[in-house]
């Protein structure tokens, strides 16, 4: 038994035996001809607490770390930028590895730097990069910048989940004393991966893993666990050093 169901299993007990502390001091009330200090709604309330920690016990158990892996399209696109990790000659139609993230030059003097998007169709919101047929593109609060579509034509554009660009920035992580701010990128491609696709000639789909992870919802000012209509769990990338894992279909 792991650490997780044992104490789920305590905060069962812990809470049977609060009911039963209930129905005791109801019963000396009773004696007393006092009124009752619990109500049916109180013991409903305990029920209902107790279901909730013994359904996370059975998802728990059944989840048995499921993997689960989701197919992804992937985009190739040219950049000015030197240091990236595949090349593409403009004639030969051939892809080349990165010399190194330090050293990065064409193997080729036609050759053209590119850089590797994955993208899905997930929900594009605030902070979230995606890509459109116009262009790489970011949206935060102020809505869209850099020159892209209105939001209404968010339909037509797929989110970015991962790419070997660092330059797409999401979450502001710190704010040092000359106010500099450092973020952290966009989840990354592996290089392993970019191995394989300039060895594949070209992937236009692949396979993502993602984790799934306990929703919870705070009832009375306290969190009381798995709270959605079934009882589920929502599911993330699953990242390594903020890389992704990756492979072909």
């Amino acid at each position: 038994m792991n650490e997780f169901i044992i104490i789920k299993t305590i905060e069962v007990s812990a809470l049977e035996i609060t009911a039963q502390g209930m129905i005791a001091e109801n019963k000396q009330r009773e004696i007393e001809g006092a009124s009752m200090a619990y109500t049916e709604e109180d013991f409903v309330l305990i029920a209902k607490q107790i279901q909730d920690v013994a359904q996370q016990i059975r998802l728990k158990k059944n989840r048995t770390m499921k993997t689960i892996w989701k197919e992804k399209d992937v985009v190739m696109l040219g950049t000015s930028d030197q240091n990236c990790p595949i090349f593409k000659h403009p004639t030969e139609e051939k892809l080349r590895v990165g010399l190194g993230v330090q050293n990065h030059e064409p193997l080729h003097p036609r050759d053209r730097s590119q850089h590797l998007y994955i993208l899905s169709d997930e929900e594009i919101k605030e902070g979230d990069w995606y890509y459109s047929s116009l262009d790489i593109c970011s949206r935060d609060d102020r809505g869209i910048r850099n020159f892209m579509p209105e939001p209404e034509d968010l339909k037509y554009s797929k989110k970015i989940i991962a790419t070997t660009n660092p330059k797409l920035l999401t979450t502001r992580i710190s704010v040092d004393q000359d106010f500099n701010e450092s973020y952290i990128p966009v989840p990354q491609v592996p290089q392993s991966f970019v191995e394989l696709f300039a060895k594949e000639q070209g992937i236009d789909k692949v396979l993502v893993e993602y984790k799934e992870t306990g929703i919870s919802q705070e009832r009375g000012g306290r969190t009381v666990g798995m709270t959605t209509e079934s009882y589920g769990f929502k599911q993330a990338l699953k990242l390594t050093n903020n890389e992704i894992n990756i492979k072909l279909i």
